[in-house]
């Protein structure tokens, strides 16, 4: 996937419909938090809305709490914060912010699933981005929205072999390198993506 997704993702519609069958509601900002919190698919599909914590601060900022390894899939691990990205002047959020898209998907958790709602808090079992059904979203579903997001923005999803260019680390990758040209060091991009 190139780097260049990193900074198409906001091209995509708002939409709460899944972009596949048994994919994520909110598929706009299931990729973003996929690609700036540098996800693979199975820890994407094991975020926790209850999980999710606004940051008291100058900035609006967003902390999650992910796995520390690909062996703590249940996110017991680490938490990783992303601050706002829009600019003060302007009075509509950007399309591709992070925090924007993790408050708005919030939001929609709430509409789509109130039984899953106590006491204004979210139950553990909701994911984040969870299918229509509430449920976690499966890799081929989470492979297959992001596939479709690709060739929403003119990216490729086959190389001219044939091979399929979109895996479940596919915005991982993205995200680091985007970061990258966001003027990111290599030790902050390491520490989001839990690199050792």
């Amino acid at each position: 996937l190139c780097h260049w997704t990193f900074f198409l993702l906001g091209r995509l519609p708002p939409s709460p419909s899944p972009l596949s069958r048994g994919g994520p509601v909110g598929p706009r900002a299931c990729l973003i938090c996929a690609a700036w919190w540098l996800l693979r698919e199975t820890e994407v599909a094991n975020l926790r809305a209850a999980r999710v914590g606004f940051v008291p601060r100058d900035i609006l900022s967003v902390r999650l709490t992910l796995p520390a390894s690909k062996v703590d899939q249940n996110a017991e691990g680490v938490q990783r914060t992303h601050v706002c990205q829009c600019s003060p002047a302007v009075a509509k959020p950007r399309a591709d912010c992070p925090v924007h898209e993790v408050l708005g998907q919030t939001a929609l958790l709430r509409k789509l699933f109130p039984g899953k709602v106590a006491n204004g808090n979210f139950c553990l079992s909701l994911p984040l981005f969870p299918n229509i059904f509430g449920h976690a979203v499966d890799k081929k579903s989470f492979v297959e929205t992001a596939r479709a997001a690709c060739a929403m923005t003119g990216q490729m999803v086959t190389s001219p072999d044939g091979a399929q260019t979109v895996t479940g680390h596919s915005l991982r990758a993205a995200g680091a390198r985007g970061l990258a040209m966001l003027g990111l060091d290599a030790n902050t991009i390491g520490r989001i993506g839990r690199w050792g």
